[in-house]
């Protein structure tokens, strides 16, 4: 899957029901209201922060969908740039968007069209999963670069897989290919998106870490059937 495929699902499915697909959450399909929407993100960010401090300056919101963490994020950062993948999550996030110091940026390349050193916080959450280890890899390797000496990398990232907590669907989905997957899906649901979970070798990740110090590591998890870690890094000051 590239990024023009990936970019296609999440515009069919963030013009389903943008705020449950950002933050899915049982019961609240259909029913989020923005007023709680963004306060799960606050609280979200406050936990994060709990675990490391970064410099002032500007913060990046990496698949930043509608806004929920790049809103709180403009309350602690002097300004903060959400970037996305889909025209329709972000359209829906500028318009539900009340901070002054936050700007949203489409983004359909296998890279970032920002300087280097241009960030004290680079942050993603539940983006990752969701886009082929190659492309994820990549993504990486461009917040390491982003990333100003003294800044802080946070980001989450399914790294083992566990067939006992995977569950009927999940086994499916991840012994099938992807392509027959996203066929299927388009034949029998016509209009809605598909988002599935990838996951990269915990090797893997920490050497598209290189340069940077590992602060702390939280494991989560299962979902699908696989174990997540949250990484909390920072780039050397010199």
């Amino acid at each position: 899957m590239d990024v023009q495929t990936l970019g296609n699902e999440w515009e069919l499915l963030g013009a389903d029901d943008p705020m449950w697909r950002v933050a899915s959450v049982p019961g609240k399909r259909g029913s989020w209201t923005p007023e709680e929407f963004f306060a799960n993100g606050r609280e979200q960010l406050d936990a994060i922060l709990t675990h490391v401090s970064p410099p002032p300056g500007e913060a990046l919101d990496f698949g930043c969908g509608v806004g929920r963490l790049t809103q709180a994020l403009g309350a602690k950062f002097d300004k903060v740039t959400g970037i996305d993948v889909s025209e329709s999550m972000l359209k829906e996030a500028k318009r539900l968007n009340s901070k002054p110091n936050v700007s949203f940026v489409l983004n359909k390349s296998d890279g970032l069209p920002c300087e280097s050193g241009r960030f004290s916080f680079v942050l993603t959450h539940i983006t990752l999963q969701h886009m082929p280890p190659k492309l994820a890899l990549g993504y990486l390797r461009e917040f390491v670069r982003v990333l100003k000496p003294g800044g802080i990398l946070v980001f989450q990232v399914p790294t083992k897989w566990v067939w006992r907590n995977a569950g009927f669907r999940g086994s499916i989905e991840h012994i099938v290919p992807k392509r027959l997957l996203l066929a299927y899906h388009h034949l029998r649901y016509r209009g809605v998106g598909f988002s599935w979970v990838w996951g990269i070798p915990e090797p893997k990740v920490r050497e598209a870490l290189t340069g940077l110090e590992i602060l702390s590591e939280e494991r989560i998890g299962p979902f699908k059937g696989w174990l997540s870690v949250t990484f909390y890094t920072r780039k050397p000051a010199s």
